[in-house]
Formats: structure tokens, sequence, C-alpha cells
């Protein structure tokens, strides 16, 4: 895993539960599917008065043919879920 911490350590206004089950899903997705030499990188930055957080791998990834479908799905059930 590498990291590159682009923005400096900054209070964020969240559940504090549900970002941190975001970060577990994305990094189980990524380590179930990683070859042994893949990697993850974690990266921040700020942009405006937004901080922004990337989360991205060397596994095969999301057909793009489907990618923005899975997307609207995932955006949908966690809205149903979380209200």
């Amino acid at each position: 895993m590498t990291t590159e911490f682009h923005a400096d350590p900054s209070t964020l206004s969240c559940d504090e539960e549900q970002l941190v089950q975001v970060f577990l899903n994305l990094l189980l997705n990524a380590l179930q599917i990683l070859p042994e030499e893949g990697t993850i990188m974690i990266r921040t930055a700020i942009d405006g008065d937004q901080l922004v957080i990337e989360v991205a791998d060397t596994g095969p990834g999301i057909p793009r043919n489907i990618a923005s479908a899975y997307l609207i799905l995932s955006l949908r059930l966690a809205k149903e879920e979380w209200g």
C-alpha cells in the first residue's frame, strides 16, 4: 500500500462509522482481487474548500461498460440504507 497525503490534517464533519465502513469496503474489495504484486494507493488533496480522498488499485477494475450502472446501483443502495 502506498500513500500520498497532500492535505493538512483537517476536521471532517461526517458520520465516522459510515466513513470507516466505506474505506473498509474499498480496501477489502481491492485486496480480494489484487494479484500478489498489486498495489493500493490512498491519496488526499484539497480542492478549494473540499477534502478529496482517492483510493485506487492496480487490479482489473470494473469493466467500463458496467461501471456507471454499478456506481448508480451502489449509490441507490447506500441512500436506502443510510436514509
